[in-house]
């Protein structure tokens, strides 16, 4: 049992063509509460969703008419659904591949089950959360530009860069502690709430894509510096001082 306290019951989809794997699943979420459908392909799971409504998706990568990347990419597009993906693909590129997707959480198998557990209880958390800052509050200045937190993009010189779900939470967490260190630890933390196994690689290729996608819209500024062997900063930069023209 995890602990949690139901203020409804959520209803999850789990989408795996592994019956024995599935039937577990229901077992195992079914014991704390939960209301479970199950699909064993990506087209049944998508008819499922229609009648189900649930609140969450576990989904297979590898499952028989399609792969679970593309599953998830389409539920987030249409109904945003919080995503799990299940996965023996465990490599770095993979992981990225599952949240640039869209996906809330991407689970190694083997798992335990206990720990699966928490984490589908920390994603129905923050999917069910209220937003932390009002939608008047959505635009954060950033350097010469401006950051959309809400629809996860920066904009500055005219220029309008988009970012993952995953880089604008990185990007939100180093500008509310600006000035300070945050250790690539204390970043899976706070983005993905619960002890994590991922290795601090994985926090670093993130923070590579968003410094690139920042460079395009502020070229080679600073603006996240890394301080080797401690983590990551956010440092305001000065706006550019204008020239002017001497007179006389």
């Amino acid at each position: 049992m995890t602990g949690r306290r139901l203020d409804r019951v959520h209803t999850i989809l789990c989408v795996d063509d592994d019956a024995y794997l599935a039937d577990l699943l229901r077992y195992a979420l079914c014991r704390v509460g939960y209301s479970v459908h199950l699909a064993h392909a990506a087209a049944d799971a998508l008819r499922a969703v229609q009648t189900a409504k649930p609140d969450l998706v576990i989904a297979d990568v590898n499952l028989p008419d399609r792969d679970g990347f593309a599953l998830c990419a389409q539920l987030r597009a249409a109904y945003q659904l919080p995503v799990i993906l299940l996965t023996a693909r465990t490599v770095d590129a993979d992981v990225l591949a599952g949240f640039a997707h869209g996906a809330q959480d991407y689970i190694a198998k083997p798992f335990s089950m206990q720990v699966l557990l928490c984490r589908v209880e920390a994603v129905l958390r923050r999917a069910t959360a209220p937003a932390a800052e009002p939608a008047g509050k959505r635009l954060r200045r950033l350097h010469s530009g401006w950051f959309d937190t809400e629809q996860a993009q920066v904009t500055a010189n005219g220029v309008t860069v988009k970012l993952t779900a995953t880089e604008s939470r990185i990007l939100e967490l180093l500008l509310a502690h600006e000035g300070q260190v945050l250790s690539a630890e204390r970043i899976m933390d706070a983005l993905w709430d619960y002890e994590s196994e991922t290795n601090a690689s994985v926090v670093k290729t993130h923070i590579r894509y968003l410094r690139s996608k920042l460079a395009t819209v502020f070229g080679p500024l600073p603006l996240v510096d890394t301080v080797r062997g401690l983590g990551y900063t956010y440092h305001r930069q000065p706006a550019e001082v204008p020239l002017v023209e001497a007179v006389g």
